[in-house]
């Protein structure tokens, strides 16, 4: 069986149909990065009907909406909204889904696999108010991971 993840390349012009020829069987979309309907309408008029579309939910990972080449700097403050889940970036920062664990003063916050850090400086109900620890440009809906807390399982939906 050949399962090919969707990425950047998957993208491009003529890249699923030569897949398709070669008997691909599956493609993997991982829905963390970009929402599926997007990625399936940009290979949809490539796919051969015998092709499987395996969607890849996230789950078990906070994540911060931040669009692609989101661009931070040390010292930086960011709000981010603890009232909203929202996928897309559409100027205000969120983790979705809705985080269940409780922050104090300076807890941090590891971003992606370290790229940066985020420090709280603040939790109130509505928001966390952070300090970035350290420059970096973010790829699009970097995991969030709270350093030496303990959290409950995240919940997840996913319909097949």
């Amino acid at each position: 069986m050949i399962i090919v993840t969707a990425g950047p390349n998957l993208f491009k012009t003529g890249i699923v149909k030569a897949l398709c020829r070669q008997n691909l069987d599956a493609i993997r979309i991982p829905s963390s990065k970009q929402p599926p309907l997007e990625q399936l309408g940009k290979i949809i008029s490539e796919l051969d009907g015998n092709v499987k579309i395996i969607v890849d939910f996230p789950g078990g990972k906070y994540r911060l909406n931040n669009p692609g080449d989101f661009k931070i700097s040390k010292g930086e403050i960011l709000k981010i909204s603890k009232m909203e889940a929202i996928y897309d970036y559409s100027g205000r920062l969120c983790i979705y889904p809705a985080i269940n664990f409780q922050t104090a003063a300076g807890d941090v916050l590891i971003l992606g696999d370290g790229e940066s850090a985020l420090t709280v400086m603040e939790d109130t109900e509505n928001d966390l108010v952070v300090t970035v620890d350290r420059n970096a440009v973010l790829g699009p809906r970097r995991g969030i991971t709270p350093d030496d807390k303990n959290i409950k399982n995240v919940t997840r939906l996913s319909h097949l």
